[in-house]
């Protein structure tokens, strides 16, 4: 064997081979890379050849196919009528306003800001973090300016338009917290590991080497509402119109949608009844039934009572949508059907007047005072054959168009005080007074605990000075004398109904009470009433909560109409008719003295009421208005029509009493029943009687008074 050169480098051949071997085994991976990859395109690039042979066309066709999608078309609500035919509420065509949430939002979303500016930006000058802020503050400075003239446009102060933009945002980033906290919720039960016994078992180590890695939490959802277009303002005046249509690009995330809108043409008349609509809750409906955007349904009054019916139903159609977004195509599925009229019994001018008796009462200079003060009446007249409530008026009231409108005024009606939303008419259950000692009166006479003509002898107080009084010793330290039923009632002896409600008995107080409709709701077509309170055996078994149950004291409570129901009773022979305020159409006939309507039936007749104590009461009311000594004759008597009624004054402790005054007219042939209802009112002698009065003078001019164009229906006996 050759022996190697003496003079070879052993070390570095050795280096230069380890350096060979490293190079080329580099780079036989790097192809080996290289083929995988090749491989892999090969793949993809044969899948889309196949994919474009085998199916292809099908593809291009479905990704240019339209969108359809079905949307409510809101039927035109039905209107609101009075009896002759005015109208109350009705839908109106009219322009809105609408701003995408991302241009009414204040402060403005910041993702949503950069994304604003940088699309005003270069590549460069994106990089650049002084030309974004720049940029940004220019977005936001247009925002600003954007709202300013838009507040301009509608006619709203700089405040009022961000009041109506902060409920908008309150409500959608309410929403969006709520769904995003939701979903929150959601992913914990989700991800949350099941409870384990021997969490370092050998099945919990391997499970944990080959576990994916934990969810990181969920990120914000953002929800439609965020993305989509909210009704700022109601109703855009023909200007602000012109003048958004006209510069379009002036005024950029802002629409005009026409829709129909609630209007209200007689103002605030008769709004306890007539009631208000809002914006349809989605929560409350079903999601298999489309409702519109935008649609509203009522939420007091007969706008909610007959809800059904005024709504009708919302028609639907397909919307053909390329994939921009453009409208190609619409077709109706089912045409939409207009909502049905209601009509509601009052007649609008005596409505009107009558509101008009309680605003000046409630703006009268002596109104103003402390907690004591005035805080609301009612005014109710009633037809004592039909029960048609003709006139239903409740002060303080309120603008149903604010609710409709959604504007600022809600707000201040929600805080008053007085609560203009609350129905006195239905609702105000207060005690009565003295105005319930004709159903006493009934009751002693009906029930055989005296006569009309017996005999009495008032000396101002039943057994102590100190207590159980009649007014008259109070203010002059002397009693009524010799007194009978008919002179209680008219001069309101408080004493001689203390001294028989013992022979009366509790359990006889309490069931004449039911039978003469006190203790459950009077309107049988009316959802928003109060059925008042009357008291059991159990609360009347002191003797002093019976005496002041028989002069309308004490627990005993009663709304307006339940006191008119009792009253168009004794005008009408004893008949307790159900209160109504709708009827099924207007009344076509002219204005003036009406055709009688058919009786009430004898079923309806009060149980056990005795001919003798309704002519004894009718005479006892007459007295209270016509004769000198009546309690009534100086704020409620006329020459020109004699009326009877019954004053009420009802103590309410350390506040001003509450004032009633009840009864019917014409004394002779009675044909109304009215009933005025001031709480913390004062005495029901003075006010409370003159508006009365001032309501029948009224009816009077209007010739409510003259005789009926017909012949009268034959009434059976002891009526009319």
């Amino acid at each position: 064997m050759p022996s190697p050169p003496p003079n070879v480098d052993w070390q570095a051949l050795a280096d230069s081979g380890r350096e060979t071997i490293a190079v080329s085994t580099t780079r036989r991976r790097v192809r080996w890379l290289l083929g995988f990859y090749a491989l892999g395109l090969a793949i993809v690039w044969g899948r889309a050849v196949q994919l474009e042979l085998s199916g292809g066309e099908d593809f291009r066709q479905h990704a240019a196919r339209p969108n359809e999608t079905t949307v409510a078309v809101a039927a035109p609500r039905g209107r609101i009528l009075a009896r002759e035919g005015t109208v109350l509420a009705v839908d109106r065509p009219a322009h809105a306003l609408e701003v995408h949430f991302r241009y009414l939002e204040w402060p403005p979303d910041q993702r949503w800001l950069r994304r604003q500016a940088s699309a005003r930006l270069t590549r460069a000058e994106r990089r650049n973090e002084t030309s974004r802020a720049a940029a940004e503050a220019r977005v936001r400075a247009e925002l600003a300016d954007l709202h300013r003239r838009l507040a301009r446009v509608c006619n709203l102060s700089p405040a009022a338009w961000r009041g109506r933009t902060d409920r908008i945002q309150d409500r959608v980033h309410d929403l969006a917290a709520k769904v995003n906290k939701r979903h929150r919720r959601r992913h914990r039960q989700q991800t949350s590991e099941p409870d384990n016994d021997d969490p370092l078992g050998l099945w919990s180590v391997l499970a944990g080497l080959f576990a994916p890695p934990a969810e990181l939490p969920p990120g914000e959802l953002f929800i439609v509402e965020q993305d989509a277009y909210h009704r700022v303002f109601e109703d855009l005046p023909s200007e602000a119109l012109a003048v958004i249509e006209d510069h379009p690009d002036a005024f950029p995330g802002v629409r005009i949608v026409e829709h129909s809108r609630r209007a209200y043409p007689q103002g605030t008349l008769a709004a306890n009844l007539i009631g208000y609509v809002g914006m349809v809750s989605p929560s409350g409906e079903n999601a298999e039934q489309p409702r519109p955007e935008n649609a509203v349904t009522g939420l007091l009054g007969a706008e909610r009572l007959e809800d059904a019916s005024l709504r009708g139903q919302d028609g639907l159609e397909r919307q053909t949508r390329n994939r921009r977004g453009h409208l190609l195509a619409v077709d109706v599925v089912r045409e939409q059907v207009g909502g049905g009229d209601v009509v509601l019994t009052i007649e609008p001018d005596l409505q009107r007047f009558a509101e008009e008796l309680l605003d000046r009462f409630a703006h009268r200079p002596a109104a103003a005072g402390g907690p004591t003060a005035y805080a609301g009446g009612a005014i109710v007249l009633v037809d004592v054959h039909s029960g048609e409530v003709l006139v239903a008026a409740c002060e303080p009231r309120f603008d149903p168009a604010a609710f409709a409108a959604g504007d600022a005024r809600i707000e201040m009606v929600l805080a008053d005080p007085r609560r203009p939303l609350f129905d006195r008419v239905t609702r105000m259950a207060i005690p009565p007074g003295s105005v319930f000692k004709t159903l006493v009166a009934l009751a002693l006479v009906s029930e055989q605990v005296v006569a009309p003509e017996d005999p009495f002898q008032c000396r101002g107080y039943l057994d102590d000075p100190g207590r159980m009084r009649c007014q008259t010793f109070r203010q002059h330290g002397i009693g009524h004398g010799d007194i009978s039923l008919y002179d209680a009632l008219a001069q309101s002896c408080n004493v001689y109904f203390f001294h028989h409600a013992t022979t009366l008995g509790a359990d006889e107080l309490i069931d004449w009470a039911g039978r003469c409709g006190f203790g459950r709701p009077a309107a049988a077509d009316w959802h928003e009433q109060a059925a008042g309170h009357v008291p059991t055996p159990e609360d009347l078994q002191i003797a002093t909560r019976l005496q002041a149950m028989v002069i309308g004291q004490g627990t005993l409570e009663a709304t307006p109409l339940q006191v008119a129901r009792l009253y168009a009773a004794v005008a009408n022979g004893g008949y307790l008719v159900e209160a109504r305020l709708t009827r099924k159409s207007p009344d076509t006939a002219p204005a003036g003295p009406q055709q009688l309507p058919v009786r009430p039936s004898p079923a309806s007749r009060i149980p056990g009421l005795d001919e003798a104590a309704l002519a004894a009461v009718r005479e006892g009311l007459r007295r209270t208005v016509n004769d000198p000594s009546g309690t009534g004759f100086r704020a409620a008597r006329l020459e020109s029509v004699a009326l009877a009624g019954k004053t009420g004054t009802a103590e309410t402790g350390d506040a001003t009493d509450h004032a009633w005054f009840a009864g019917y007219v014409p004394a002779g042939a009675p044909r109304f029943a009215f009933v005025v209802a001031l709480e913390h009112g004062g005495n029901g002698g003075e006010h409370a009687a003159m508006m009365a009065r001032q309501l029948v003078e009224r009816m009077r001019q209007m010739g409510r008074f003259a005789e009926p164009r017909t012949a009268k229906v034959p009434l059976p006996p002891g009526k009319g």
